[in-house]
Parts: structure tokens; C-alpha cells; sequence
């Protein structure tokens, strides 16, 4: 049964980390890997509310 192994197993959290961005450039100074999508979401978002 899926439901039981996984309910069983240890699970790493999806959401650990939260960051606040001023711009574009503080992506650079966040660690660890980033997916290919986040930089022009952020610069759209960004844009939107400035």
C-alpha cells in the first residue's frame, strides 16, 4: 500500500527557507541551487509591484 510506506517514511520539507528579495541580483546571494525559472518570475513579480 502507497500510502502506508509513505506515511512511514522520513520526509525532507519542501519549504525550509523563506527569502525576501529587493531586486533581481539578491537571487545571486541566495545558497544552495535555484531552479531555471526562478529569475523571471521574481523580475516579473518585481516589475508588477514597483
Amino acid at each position: 500500500m502507497l500510502l502506508g510506506s509513505a506515511a512511514t517514511a522520513v520526509q525532507e520539507p519542501e519549504l525550509d527557507e523563506i527569502a525576501l528579495l529587493e531586486c533581481p541580483a539578491d537571487l545571486e546571494n541566495l545558497p544552495g541551487p535555484h531552479v531555471d525559472h526562478l529569475k523571471p518570475i521574481v523580475d516579473r513579480y518585481l516589475q508588477a509591484t514597483s
